[in-house]
């Protein structure tokens, strides 16, 4: 992650869409927003998963979290605008 980065900035949201489809669409599951907001939340409030990722980095899985979510609500609102 580009840690240090603003989790909204352009290069961080770049890293998320690139882990939904490199990583959770290719290995998991055809994720849609909702399931992308659940897994950001998870990663924030499930402790096995928060603190896996904070054995990589301590901090990531906030940030993470926080990115993915910042990412989930600016691709929705895409999806409403392109809808009007």
């Amino acid at each position: 992650m580009a840690l240090g980065q603003p989790e909204e900035s352009p290069e961080t949201q770049a890293l998320v869409a690139r882990y939904r489809q490199e990583y959770v669409d290719q290995y998991l599951f055809r994720s849609t927003l909702d399931q992308l907001r659940g897994l950001a939340l998870a990663v924030a409030v499930d402790p096995f998963t928060h603190e896996s990722c904070d054995a990589v980095h301590k901090g990531v899985a906030g940030y993470f979290s926080r990115a993915m979510l910042h990412y989930c609500q600016t691709e929705k609102a895409k999806q409403a605008a392109d809808r009007d």
